[in-house]
């Protein structure tokens, strides 16, 4: 089974991919999906004819060969028997330089084109976004056409329309052959008939064009051939020498080398941690299986087959593909620039953007190489196809130091998901419990305005007091989460003993204090993205890695793996000049349309990525099954010991559009409607929540997500009688600076919407929902946990009391370091450098900020 999905993976889906892309470009310009089939056909024979071209040439070219030896061929068979007929004819074939398996070279055509059909088959009989599209008298191109419908008899006419193409395509393609020698090909157009003629007309449709073009096709060849008559024609294939010169193969080399493994095994070396799936553990040097099949079929299969036909044809195809790889070595060494933070499912966190200065330049570069690369070529080409091979050396070194980093780092990771048995929320129905709640990123000031659009969410977040006026000490969980949960000594941690410290700190004292401890996916553990749990071996804790273990379907959508393809797409965009990135990258999609139903294409018209797009986003949807499975995890106990629960959730820091008024991922999400009708959501008390830009309205989307779910989930306990003995504290990090609220934009260009991150807290028996505008921050989470429950609170590691004592006359000293180094990982990009501030009371008066150093 394996072999044949390698096969598959090689000889199939590069043409599969190849349909992808072309029917991904014409949608962006054509508005019916039955005319972008028809444009498919049309296209895949027009780049088809030059080698439909040379197979005939090839074809004739045998045939002649074969009929020039028949006359002798059939006098030694008929003459001579046993060995001595054929030791006669293996002189004879060998003396006129015929080999008998060259006969297999008639039936290239039909051994080319059943890939093609393979391919066109799998690819438009998975389209489901062709559901309930229609074409002319078709309803359905995901359905059989059924043109004719009488009572309870349904005929498809398509199928049949297509054979008659078909056999007369034969006709004038096979000539004047013996019906022997065709019969196999008539066979196979009943063959397609009965194959076809249930299968969905988007595929009839397609495979009709492609017959109706074969035979124009077929008609020129007649027409040429009965002009040229039994002429000799040039020389296609290899029969004296059988072989592929050395430029060709190196720079074939080169393309899988580079493609296949190299750019995919970079990424990788990246962050290795963020590939891998606990729930099935991989190396995920895996992926690169995927990307080195389709390199190895785009460059080592159709390619090389296509040089071996070429003939005469094989020196340009092999210019062609040095010229290529040496642009291709050039734009991803040189150009392949730095585009901020690319998720582990290859999509950038912003937009692709390159300025007309480096496109100009990238471009200037590669006409640079190109007229280098023709010269050598021509005049030193021993000298260029040296540099190539050494060229082939330096990327198999490269790839296999960038292998061994990734397994090094898997293979030394705990993957341990658990140092408990089962995830689990224990709340006990008798003592207090203490839950605490970091949101990653979550944005402080949207939950006014939430609560405005969804009045039902301050009934579920009942007891809650909300603390507007908050602070954080850092713009990113690196720098922001320490405080958090260590409290103000942690404000400035550089190291990863600190960090540690600063999440063991409440957990060590819950635990000390009697109470049942759970920890969710502490962040940064020993360093790590994955977050280490050993570092809570010395204590009595329960700790989980949460992430990953629950997954979100929705509208009966599968989830398929996308990166085993998008790693080889990424590769070839990377390698391509900087003006066609854009339109390869396609948003972190890579033109892919067989997954999703739906691409926000309109004809004629920009896209509304305010309103309407793709919810498509794994991450996000990971974090939020998390979300909608709190209630199945909490288990309520009549334990007299109470419980404490910390965890992770990142729904709020994975930028995403949802179907409004759900605030839900869907397969296609238009919320046009909805955004026209509540267009005064984002005003409040004459405050204006800025919503002018689609990341705004993401961020917003995601944050309200996780609060619905959160509110279900507060209800949930209401229910079981856990909620009033329960104290919740919900925290952020970090903010994140989207310039939507004027009172914390600064004239500087600072935009404190990074330093405002989310802080709401619920006590005991606490009744009603309330707003409190002291001057807060994320490090007084462990004093408001402990308050009343731990006495006097002392830092086990430092010997410390805990306390907020270093908010002093409502003054509070942010320092931000720069992050350049804080943590392994070439993600992290800095933001800042060693900045200062010192902030007083109200924090959204901008009078009450003074930076007193860095920038």
């Amino acid at each position: 089974m394996i072999i044949f999905e390698s096969l598959y993976q090689m000889i199939i889906y590069p043409l599969e991919l190849l349909f992808e892309f072309v029917f991904s470009l014409e949608m962006r310009v054509i508005p019916s999906y039955g005319v972008c089939i028809i444009m498919l056909s049309l296209f895949m024979n027009i780049i088809l004819y030059p080698i439909y071209n040379m197979l005939d040439q090839m074809e004739r070219q045998q045939r002649q060969k074969e009929d020039r030896l028949s006359f002798w061929s059939r006098h030694i068979r008929n003459t001579f028997h046993g060995d001595e007929r054929f030791f006669m004819l293996k002189t004879y074939y060998r003396q006129n330089n015929y080999r008998p398996y060259y006969s297999l070279k008639r039936l290239f055509p039909l051994f080319f084109e059943l890939p093609f059909f393979i391919a066109a088959y799998h690819f438009l009989k998975n389209l489901t976004r062709l559901g309930g599209e229609s074409f002319i008298n078709i309803e359905d191109l995901l359905l059989p056409d059924r043109l004719i419908q009488t009572g309870t008899v349904e005929v498809n006419v398509l199928p049949f329309v297509m054979t008659i193409l078909n056999f007369i395509s034969i006709e004038a393609y096979s000539g004047k052959r013996t019906f022997k020698e065709k019969w196999y090909l008539y066979a196979m157009a009943v063959f397609f008939l009965v194959l076809l003629y249930s299968s969905p007309s988007g595929l009839v449709l397609y495979w009709t064009c492609n017959n109706l073009f074969a035979l124009l096709k077929n008609l020129l060849f007649w027409k040429r051939n009965r002009k040229r008559g039994e002429s000799p024609v040039k020389s296609y294939g290899i029969d004296k020498n059988d072989s592929f010169d050395i430029g060709y193969v190196s720079s074939v080399l080169i393309m899988i080398l580079l493609l296949g493994v190299l750019i995919p095994t970079t990424v990788l070396k990246s962050s290795p941690m963020e590939f891998v799936d606990y729930q099935q553990l991989q190396n995920p040097l895996h992926f690169i299986w995927g990307s080195l099949f389709l390199a190895i079929g785009f460059f080592g299969l159709w390619l090389s087959f296509i040089y071996y036909i070429g003939g005469a044809f094989r020196r340009k195809i092999s210019m062609f593909m040095t010229t290529f790889s040496w642009t291709s070595l050039t734009g991803f060494f040189f150009y392949s620039m730095d585009q901020g933070f690319i998720s582990p499912f290859l999509k950038y966190t912003d937009e692709l953007y390159f300025s007309k200065t480096e496109k100009a330049t990238n471009m200037i570069m590669i006409i640079v190489v190109i007229v280098i690369s023709v010269v050598l070529f021509r005049v030193k080409r021993d000298f260029l196809y040296l540099l190539q091979t050494a060229a082939v050396f330096v990327l198999f070194c490269m790839t296999i130091m960038n292998s061994i980093m990734v397994t090094k780092t898997y293979q030394s990771s705990d993957y341990t998901t658990s140092r408990d048995n089962e995830i689990s929320i224990p709340l006990s129905s008798t003592s207090q419990n203490v839950i605490v709640i970091m949101l990653d990123r979550a944005i402080n000031g949207y939950v006014p305005y939430m609560f405005h659009e969804k009045p039902e969410l301050q009934e579920a977040f009942s007891g809650f007091t909300y603390y507007p006026n908050t602070l954080t000490f850092g713009m990113n969980t690196l720098t922001g989460s320490p405080a958090l949960y260590g409290g103000y000594e942690y404000t400035q941690v550089k190291d990863t003993e600190s960090r540690n410290q600063a999440l063991k700190l409440m957990p060590s004292l819950f635990a000390d204090a009697g109470f049942d401890v759970s920890v969710f996916d502490p962040p940064y553990a020993n360093g790590r993205i994955d977050s280490d749990l050993s570092i809570y071996d010395d204590l009595k804790v329960k700790a989980f890695r949460a992430k990953q273990s629950f997954r979100y379907i929705y509208d009966d959508q599968s989830y398929t793996d996308r990166r085993f393809r998008n790693f080889f797409c990424y590769g070839f965009c990377k390698t391509m000049p900087l003006i066609v990135q854009k339109l390869l990258y396609d948003e972190g999609y890579y033109n892919d349309v067989t997954t999703y139903k739906a691409r926000p294409y309109y004809i004629g018209e920009k896209v509304d990525k305010m309103s309407k797009g793709i919810s498509y986003n794994y991450e996000f949807e990971l974090e939020l099954a998390e979300l909608c499975n709190l209630s199945s995890i909490t288990q309520v106990t009549g334990n007299e010991q109470g419980s404490f629960v910390i965890f992770t959730n990142d729904t709020t820091h994975e930028p995403t559009i949802l179907s409004e008024p759900a605030y839900l991922p869907a397969d296609y999400v238009d919320n046009t409607e909805y955004d026209e009708k509540h267009r005064d959501r984002f005003v409040l008390d004459g405050k204006v929540l800025h919503m002018d830009t689609w990341e705004q309205m993401y961020h917003y989307q995601i944050n309200m997500a996780a609060f619905l779910k959160l509110g279900e989930w507060f209800e949930d306990l209401k229910q079981k009688g856990v909620y009033d003995n329960t104290r919740i504290i919900l925290v952020a990090d970090h903010g994140y600076g989207l310039g939507q609220f004027d009172d914390l934009l600064h004239e500087d260009g600072f935009d404190a919407q990074g330093l405002n991150p989310l802080l709401m807290v619920k006590d005991f028996d606490a009744k009603d929902y309330s707003v409190d505008n002291t001057l807060m921050t994320n490090a007084d989470v462990p004093v408001l946990a402990m308050e009343g429950l731990v006495e006097h609170p002392v830092n086990p590691y430092s010997g410390k009391e805990i306390n907020s004592d270093a908010k002093q006359d409502d003054t509070v000293v942010i320092h931000m370091p720069s992050n350049e180094d804080l943590i392994e990982d070439e993600s992290f990009t800095p933001l800042y450098s060693n900045v200062t501030y010192i902030v007083r009371d109200n924090i959204f008066d901008a009078e009450n900020w003074t930076r007193i150093s860095g920038k």
